[in-house]
């Protein structure tokens, strides 16, 4: 609806994890890197977690968007929908069609894992990525562990990628599924982006999109923004789409904190001030210090404090004083 306003050529923050749009953050670079070379060396088991909306399925789309000619992978999207049919649906990916319904979990076990061991003589690497693991049902863990066994005596054959919340790698410690703990060869944990992410997150965006001018939001609406994600590139893009539809109708050219202020629900602003603490900077520089307000009643405590040392002194010297006029008093007396 806004694009044209804005001089785009599509929706800069559309929440499909769509990898033309991922932004290499310092984290979200590592993450992938890890990713790309657990799957390479044939690590066997690799985890990654992360909190809602930290990028975590962009980062599994961007990984096999730049998979090699020789990998081939297969995505379970949605682990409790799939249940007791997990194997089958991974054989479905790898293109293995065969009727599974009178087959036992060993048989179709068996075939994956010739069909692999086959086409290994050819050097295809076979990946296995899990999004949203930490829905993963007990015997569903059952099943990966026999996956991550589809070895031979010199190398992994299947690699498997295990997505999900940090609630994930909490589960995997539990005693009923250390055996499979135990074979986690590469983990990475997503953060939230620093401001600077954030900042650059949003001109990437914005660059993606056909935006030439980054001029659209001011600093102290990015520091905004900031302050409301924590730094979640989700709830980023959500506010900073909310807050370019309310400029769009209201005529707005330039989005300040204010306008962040009213397209935000309120919700989201609980317990946030209304203004982004600090001076105001311009783009493109780091995250202002933000400045300690001492409250003007500390600052009477500090004077009364003053004033009480000054009046000690004061006694002091004229105890001394008087110590010394009786002496000379009595000096003068001798005589």
């Amino acid at each position: 609806m806004y694009n044209e306003y804005f001089g785009l050529k599509e929706e800069p923050f559309n929440l499909a994890p769509d990898p033309a749009f991922f932004y290499a953050s310092e984290g979200q670079t590592e993450a992938l890197a890890r990713l790309q070379y657990g799957i390479e060396l044939r690590k066997g088991l690799i985890l990654l977690t992360g909190d809602v909306g930290s990028g975590k399925t962009t980062v599994l789309q961007t990984l096999m968007a730049n998979q090699k000619s020789d990998q081939k992978t297969a995505l379970i999207v949605n682990p409790k929908i799939v249940g007791n049919r997990l194997i089958q649906n991974i054989c479905r990916e790898f293109g293995i069609e065969l009727d599974f319904t009178q087959m036992s979990r060993a048989d179709v076990l068996n075939i994956l894992y010739e069909y692999i061991l086959k086409k290994s003589f050819y050097e295809q690497n076979f990946t296995v990525i899990i999004d949203d693991a930490h829905e993963l049902a007990m015997e569903q863990f059952d099943d990966i562990l026999l996956l991550t066994k589809i070895e031979t005596s010199t190398r992994q054959l299947l690699q498997v990628v295990l997505a999900g919340l940090p609630v994930l790698y909490e589960r995997l410690k539990s005693p009923e599924l250390l055996p499979l703990y135990q074979r986690i060869q590469i983990q990475y944990h997503l953060k939230p982006f620093t401001y600077s992410d954030t900042q650059n997150y949003i001109l990437h965006r914005l660059s993606k999109a056909g935006r030439e001018k980054q001029d659209i939001f001011k600093a102290d609406a990015v520091q905004r923004i900031y302050q409301l994600s924590k730094g979640i590139p989700r709830t980023i893009s959500i506010i900073a789409s909310n807050s370019m539809l309310y400029a769009f109708l209201n005529k707005i050219k330039k989005i300040d904190y204010k306008v962040i202020n009213l397209s935000t629900d309120e919700s989201m602003q609980a317990g946030a001030d209304k203004r982004p603490e600090g001076p105001e900077s311009r783009l493109n520089e780091k995250f202002p210090p933000r400045i300690k307000y001492v409250p003007s009643r500390v600052r009477r405590k500090r004077s009364w404090l003053k004033w009480i040392w000054i009046g000690v002194v004061i006694t002091l010297i004229l105890i001394g004083l008087n110590i010394l006029a009786q002496y000379l008093i009595s000096y003068f007396n001798l005589f």
